[in-house]
């Protein structure tokens, strides 16, 4: 992993550890929040079947979470959201009457956990979406478009379509292409 942690260096002025995680893992992370603790962990399966330039973008698009400041933006938002969640909780359990009455304490429950939920996944989800856009843009100028598309491509096809699923964090792959060719052609 030192060779691309020199590249990171060399190229771009990133200074990172990167960590391989066995197995077949096809995706890359990063972690920390502080300059001393960043790490970027990439799947082994992803160094077999991509070029050097390909893993280049993989690892560029967790550079640009860090340069963008997502970790930063995702942990004040976890802190914001979390004493809202609590506070919720220790409302409903103070309400005896509720105790009392089974439908009313299940009903409760159930509310309880769909506020908690929406607080504490769909909020910081949605925020996540968007930096995920910035991060494909961020490493799309940094290795070129084409480069970047055919990796976000080739984890497509490793990961059995997840990629263009898409999910609460992550934009699906139809959008994440069309929001980096319609960057970079607003940028020529």
């Amino acid at each position: 992993m030192a060779e691309y942690e020199a590249i990171l260096l060399a190229k771009h002025r990133a200074r990172f550890s990167i960590r391989l995680i066995p197995g077949k893992i096809t995706n890359a992370y990063v972690t920390g929040i502080l300059p001393f603790s960043r790490v970027i962990l990439v799947g082994e399966e992803l160094l077999k079947i991509m070029t050097q330039r390909q893993i280049e973008g993989i690892l560029m698009h967790e550079v640009g979470h860090f340069k963008h400041g997502h970790m930063r933006k995702l942990f004040y938002i976890s802190l914001l959201v979390s004493p809202l969640a609590i506070s919720l909780f220790n409302i409903r359990s103070e309400m005896a009457i509720l105790n009392n009455f089974l439908i009313l304490d299940l009903a409760s429950v159930g509310l309880a956990g769909g506020v908690l939920g929406f607080l504490m996944l769909y909020i910081p989800g949605r925020f996540q979406r968007k930096y995920e856009l910035q991060a494909d843009l961020f490493a799309a100028k940094a290795v070129g478009a084409e480069t970047y598309l055919s990796a976000l491509d080739i984890m497509d096809e490793v990961s059995g379509g997840e990629v263009s699923k898409g999910g609460n964090t992550h934009p699906n792959l139809v959008s994440r292409v069309k929001h980096i060719k319609s960057m970079m052609h607003e940028e020529q």
